[in-house]
């Protein structure tokens, strides 16, 4: 088998922690498919997947990217929602012991001060640069976070294509007010 193991049970586990349920066959194979050469790798795989040391390698993977990527996504999203204004930055921060990059989620606020969701403190935006050293990957306002909420059916991190379909302009001419969006959380529709 040609796959890269690791990075296509890493794609699967993200996926899991995105959705926050089974996968479906026909939502594992794309994911199967871009990292096999072949559809008898595909099937390969899915053979491993089913195998005890597959489970295993599925589940250690899993609880390592449940780890790295913790609640910062979801807690940043609730905040900017309920404040109504600033924006939802993903990216990455340099981890406590300052050994690795870690993706991350935080909320700069139109007042010069970050509000960073694993501590729940705010910052002024200069002390945050120089205590996370941040790198930005992309921002979102209100409206777009709760557009990307609401029609991805998670929190983020959201990707590439994600991004293109949902915040496309025909798309985000369907803006939502806060309104809509306190609708939604009400409903429960955006979770």
């Amino acid at each position: 088998m040609k796959t890269d193991v690791d990075t296509c049970l890493k794609d699967i586990a993200d996926w899991y922690i995105k959705n926050r349920r089974e996968i479906t066959p026909p939502e594992l194979r794309p994911i199967l498919e871009k990292h096999c050469e072949s559809e008898a790798e595909v099937e390969k795989f899915l053979k491993f997947l089913e195998t005890e040391p597959g489970q295993l390698r599925f589940k250690t993977l899993l609880r390592e990217r449940k780890e790295e990527y913790g609640t910062c996504y979801e807690d940043a999203w609730r905040f900017l929602i309920k404040q109504e204004e600033g924006e939802l930055v993903h990216g990455t921060v340099w981890s406590e012991g300052g050994e690795r990059t870690v993706k991350h989620a935080w909320v700069e606020l139109p007042t010069g001060y970050v509000w960073e969701p694993q501590t729940g403190d705010y910052y002024p935006a200069m002390l945050f640069q120089q205590l996370f050293i941040p790198l930005d990957e992309h921002r979102y306002t209100v409206e777009e976070a709760a557009i990307m909420a609401a029609r991805t059916g998670n929190h983020g991190p959201w990707t590439e294509e994600e991004k293109i379909q949902v915040l496309s302009r025909e798309h985000h001419s369907m803006g939502l007010t806060p309104e809509q969006t306190e609708s939604l959380l009400e409903e429960g529709i955006v979770v």
